[in-house]
């Protein structure tokens, strides 16, 4: 199911919580301009980036995240790119993501 941010409909939000995830769960997200990521869940609020368009997350990243909101920033913890060390990162930091879905 692939829900999609409509900007004149107001006060709608539309959330995933991690914790109504099971492992190996899949979320897919997508923001501007023209970005595109599907992550998977490893339990303990963790996931991997499984696929990626356009965006600065590569495949086999992995990261902490415990809510996801249509229309909000995604604020992304412990993200592990290579061999770099954890940092925070946002993903939407401008107009928040435009397309959410869980599978």
């Amino acid at each position: 199911m692939a829900i999609h941010f409509n900007t004149k409909v107001k006060f709608t939000i539309i959330s995933v919580k991690t914790d109504d995830l099971k492992e190996g769960d899949h979320i897919s997200v997508s923001w501007k301009p023209n970005r595109h990521c599907t992550f998977r869940y490893l339990g303990d609020y963790r996931f991997i980036v499984e696929q990626s368009e356009n965006s600065k997350l590569k495949v086999g990243n992995t990261f902490r995240c415990a809510l996801f909101i249509l229309g909000e920033p995604l604020y992304l913890n412990d993200l592990v790119q290579g061999d770099n060390p954890p940092v925070a990162f946002v993903v939407g930091n401008k107009d928040g993501l435009c397309e959410l879905t869980s599978q």
